[in-house]
């Protein structure tokens, strides 16, 4: 447990008291509830689970996507304030750090071949 963890409480309040006063989605602020809780779901499954490893089984990912959306979430956190602080979007990945993580698949999948053909031998 974190402290940015009660964010989930506070939003989730929120969304779950816009869904009961809501009227079954008869009133607009039932789909604001809606919107609350999806963007929720995606930021606790893509920032905690997948960038911060709180289900291990994910953390060593061989998909390049996810690779360099961790990359640049490390590099969003190597500051603490606004100042010099790297850009970092909850889905969205800059190029540079997509063709990092290729070139490091790549390299891991030549080593891997290249150890397996030495040990045939």
């Amino acid at each position: 447990m974190e402290r940015n963890d009660l964010f989930f409480l506070v939003y989730g309040a929120i969304s779950a008291a816009l869904f009961v006063t809501g009227d079954n989605g008869g009133r607009w602020w039932f789909w604001v509830g809606v919107g609350i809780a999806c963007y929720g779901t995606v930021y606790f499954f893509v920032h905690d689970v997948l960038i911060h490893g709180r289900l291990r089984f994910w953390k060593k990912s061989q998909n390049p996507y996810l690779r360099a959306l961790n990359m640049a979430h490390k590099t969003h956190h190597k500051t603490t304030g606004r100042d010099g602080s790297a850009e970092f979007g909850l889905l969205w990945v800059s190029p540079k750090y997509l063709e990092l993580a290729r070139k490091q698949l790549k390299i891991k999948k030549e080593k891997i071949k290249s150890e397996s053909r030495a040990a045939e031998y």
